[in-house]
């Protein structure tokens, strides 16, 4: 200790540093909430291409696009219609 310095530091405490821990905290949740949307997006994306491949199954869409949908015994096959 230094001399004539003992009153000096008395009552001294360091504060924590709060503010570096609320600025990680924003950091991580803005980090978050972007791979939140990112992954959201993603998942968006994979219903809408579900979604057309499904399209494509759907017996209105084989008539529309000019098959016919002909049943022989227990197998349904797709024809075209000439």
């Amino acid at each position: 200790m230094l001399p004539g310095s003992s009153g000096l530091w008395r009552g001294f405490r360091p504060r924590p540093p709060s503010n570096n821990y609320r600025q990680r905290l924003d950091t991580l949740v803005n980090r978050a909430d972007r791979t939140l949307q990112h992954y959201l997006s993603l998942q968006q994306e994979r219903v809408k291409t579900l979604s057309a491949r499904l399209e494509t199954l759907n017996p209105q869409a084989t008539l529309a696009r000019g098959y016919a949908i002909v049943q022989k015994g227990s197998l349904l096959l797709p024809r075209r219609v000439k």
